[in-house]
């Protein structure tokens, strides 16, 4: 009996949430895991941390590591992760080597270190940040059951305008009335002739070292949506808190501007996506339970009202 001690709390809260299938799930993981052993000719290893939706260990297949990931039933997100990656061909990801839809599991290229733990200077990780993920983005179309960014703006407004209901006074009205205006205008910018594949949540701990390239960097756990391509880097405008603090307005400008020069992309975009990025991301963590890490999103959010 292998031992799944390790699965993390939060993939074993959500298994348990999900009734009867979920316990069935996590009641059937070894045999799963047996299975693939036999038919994928995997050496399994250890539970990785940091899997959400999904039970996340090291393999080895033949000469080659990689990382086995068993979702949980039901959940689409391996889904559209393994039909991205299956598009992608590793050019900006990590490389997809096998899914099996039937059993929600996929197996794919083992990269290196997150680069966020690289010990890279901010600037350092911002500019590489922007590289990778222009080099992740994929000619699609709107009819290949992505989320398009219209979608996504409705959803971000409509999870404000809830989180808010549930935190009274966690923002002021002037940054949740700047927050709802810019998703209206993104949703009203949408169009598929701008839109790419993107990431969706990139981030330094999504960005892996390429054993292949030194000193670049492939994504991982892609969300997945037909947008523009400015939504990955406002993503890049929502992290790295302590760099904004001394200035939050000017700085954040400055920080949009440098990745709009980078990008070749339009700084409006970029800053109107970081902006409901860094609301949205402040509020869930309150929902969390997460408050003090909440209001590092939130106060330069506050900061970022001109």
């Amino acid at each position: 009996m292998r031992d799944l001690a390790e699965l993390p709390d939060l993939v074993r809260s959500k298994a348990d949430a999900m009734g009867e299938s979920g316990r069935t799930w996590l009641a059937s993981l070894n045999d799963q895991v047996r299975w693939f052993e036999n038919n994928w000719d995997l050496r399994v290893g250890a539970v990785l941390s940091g899997g959400s939706e999904a039970l996340v260990m090291s393999a080895r297949q033949g000469d080659r590591d990689a990382v086995l990931k068993i979702g949980l039933p039901a959940e689409e997100g391996l889904r559209h992760e393994a039909r991205l990656l299956e598009m992608a061909k590793g050019r900006g990801y990590a490389g997809l080597l096998a899914f099996d839809e039937s059993r929600n599991t996929m197996l794919v290229e083992r990269l290196g270190r997150p680069m966020g733990e690289c010990g890279l200077p901010v600037e350092a990780q911002i500019d590489l940040l922007c590289e990778t993920a222009g080099e992740s983005w994929i000619t699609a179309s709107a009819d290949m059951g992505f989320m398009t960014g219209a979608g996504k703006a409705r959803w971000l407004r409509e999870f404000i305008s809830s989180a808010t209901q549930k935190h009274p006074g966690a923002i002021s009205i002037e940054v949740k009335d700047q927050a709802l205006a810019f998703t209206h205008s993104r949703e009203q910018a949408w169009s598929a002739d701008t839109s790419k594949l993107i990431h969706g949540d990139v981030h330094s701990f999504n960005a892996l070292a390429d054993p292949k390239a030194p000193g670049r960097f492939r994504l991982v756990d892609p969300d997945g949506y037909f947008m523009e391509p400015a939504y990955d880097l406002g993503l890049i405008m929502r992290d790295y808190h302590e760099e904004l603090r001394a200035a939050p307005l000017r700085l954040g400008r400055e920080r949009a501007e440098h990745l709009a020069k980078r990008s070749g992309l339009e700084v409006q975009a970029i800053w109107e996506w970081g902006f409901v990025e860094r609301v949205t991301t402040g509020l869930y963590l309150l929902e969390l339970g997460e408050f003090d890490e909440g209001r590092a999103f939130l106060d330069i959010a506050e900061g970022w009202i001109d």
